[in-house]
């Protein structure tokens, strides 16, 4: 399981990358995850789109 510190560093990068389209696709990871069965992969993808969402919604 990622690490508050990891989850926000993965989402500051994909922001970067990305930007806000960063969020749908830590969503759509953390759903292709579920569907494999693989929990601990999707819980690290939840973290770093809500990490993601908190920094722009206060940014």
């Amino acid at each position: 399981m990622l690490s508050d510190f990891n989850a926000r560093r993965a989402a500051r990068a994909l922001l970067a990358r990305l930007g806000e389209v960063a969020i749908a696709a830590a969503v759509l990871r953390a759903q292709q995850a579920q569907s494999e069965g693989r929990f601990e992969e999707m819980a690290n993808w939840r973290r770093i789109a809500q990490a993601a969402l908190q920094r722009t919604a206060f940014a």
